[in-house]
C-alpha cells in the first residue's frame, strides 16, 4: 500500500490528516514533481494511482500531510514560504474556469484567491507578496490581497549572441520563450527561462535570472545551450543569502557526466559560484534551510522519474553536498 493511502481516503472528508514518515527516509512518488522548501517544511505534488488525480503533499517534522486542497487531473503547482506573519504558508494554483493563485495555511484552511491572478502558473510567496507566471513568459507580482499588481520583465524579449556559424554577433527576439520556475525570497525573484535562437548551437537556451519585484534591472546568473540530453536548470531556491539550482539532463544522464551536472550555488554579494557535481537526474530540487543539503525528486538510478521502466520515484534528502568553487556560468550561447 502506498504510504499516503490513509491520507488520500481522508480527502473525501475534506480534512487534513498526518501519517508518520522519517524525514531522512525517501518518500515514494508516482510522477514528476517540483519540490519547494522553507523553515523545515517541504511541499510537492503527487499522483494517486487509484483515482489518477494529483494532490498537494506537505512534509514537516517527519509527518506527511495532505492538505484540504482540491485534487486535480494535472500536477498542482505549489510553493511554500513565509506568510505575512512569518509562518510557513502555501501558494498554489487552482484551476476552475481559470487558473488562479490561492494562498492558504499548511493544512489548506483559510484559502484566499489572489485577485487579478487569472491565467496563473508557477506561484511563489514571500510575506505579503506573491508572484506568478502569466501567458508562459510574463511574470506578475502583487500583494496576496491583489494590490500593487505589476508586470516584471520575465523572459528576455531580445537576445544578442554569437551564431554557431562563427559569423558576427546578431540580435533577435527569442522564439518559444517560457518561464519554467519561480522562487521569491524577500524582494528578490529568481526564475528559470528557456527559449530558442535561430542560429545558436544546440536545441535551445536555458537561463537562471534574478530580478527585484521592486523594480530595476535583471541579473543573468546562469546560461547554457540545451541539447538532446534535455539539459535544464531545476529549482531555483534560496538559503543563507545564496541562490541554488541544479543542472539536470532529463532525457539522457550521459549529457551530465564528467562533472557537468549537479547543484550550483551563486553568492550575489561576492559574485561567486560553487558546484557540487552529480550526474543524477532530478525532476525537483530545493536546498535545505542550512544550504548544505537538498531535497531531490528523482527516479531510481539514472532513470527519469515517471519512466515506466524505472523503479519507484522518490523524494529524498541528500547528505551534505560537496560544494567547491567553480567558474562563472555565463558562457555565451
Amino acid at each position: 500500500m502506498h504510504p499516503l493511502a490513509p491520507i488520500l481516503a481522508a480527502l473525501a472528508l475534506v480534512t487534513a490528516t498526518a501519517a508518520p514518515a522519517a524525514a531522512s527516509s525517501p518518500v515514494p512518488l508516482h510522477g514528476n514533481t517540483a519540490v519547494h522548501a522553507f523553515d523545515g517544511v517541504q511541499v510537492f505534488t503527487d499522483l494517486d494511482p487509484t483515482s489518477n488525480r494529483w494532490h498537494v503533499v506537505v512534509l514537516r517534522d517527519g509527518q506527511l500531510v495532505v492538505p484540504a486542497i482540491p485534487t486535480a487531473t494535472k500536477p498542482i503547482e505549489v510553493d511554500v514560504g513565509p506568510g505575512a506573519d512569518g509562518v510557513a504558508t502555501l501558494a498554489y494554483v487552482r484551476c476552475t474556469n481559470a487558473c488562479r493563485v490561492v494562498v492558504s495555511r499548511l493544512d489548506g484552511s483559510a484559502p484566499r484567491t489572489v485577485p487579478g491572478s487569472a491565467g496563473a502558473s508557477q506561484p511563489t510567496i514571500w510575506r505579503d507578496q506573491v508572484a506568478w507566471v502569466r501567458g508562459g513568459a510574463a511574470v506578475m507580482t502583487s500583494t496576496t490581497g491583489g494590490n500593487g499588481r505589476r508586470g516584471l520583465a520575465g523572459a528576455p524579449r531580445r537576445k544578442c549572441y554569437r551564431p554557431y556559424t562563427d559569423t558576427p554577433r546578431r540580435c533577435e527576439r527569442p522564439q518559444g520563450a517560457s518561464v519554467d520556475a519561480l522562487e521569491l525570497h524577500a524582494s528578490q525573484l529568481a526564475f528559470v527561462d528557456t527559449f530558442s535562437l535561430k542560429e545558436a548551437s544546440g536545441e535551445g537556451v536555458a537561463e537562471v535570472r534574478t530580478e527585484s519585484i521592486k523594480g530595476g534591472a535583471q541579473s543573468l546568473v546562469a546560461l547554457m545551450d540545451t541539447g538532446e540530453g534535455g539539459q535544464t536548470w531545476i529549482g531555483p531556491s534560496w538559503a543563507e543569502g545564496r541562490l541554488y539550482f541544479y543542472l539536470s539532463c532529463l532525457n539522457d544522464s550521459g549529457g551530465c557526466v564528467g562533472g557537468a551536472g549537479g547543484a550550483f550555488a551563486f553568492d550575489p554579494a561576492r559574485n561567486a559560484y560553487s558546484h557540487a557535481a552529480s550526474s543524477t537526474v532530478v525532476e525537483g530540487f530545493a536546498i535545505d534551510d542550512d544550504g548544505r543539503r537538498a531535497y531531490e525528486a528523482r527516479g531510481a538510478g539514472d532513470q527519469e522519474c515517471g519512466d515506466a521502466s524505472a523503479g519507484p520515484c522518490e523524494l529524498r534528502l541528500t547528505g551534505p553536498l560537496a560544494f567547491k568553487p567553480s567558474r562563472s556560468l555565463l558562457r555565451e550561447p
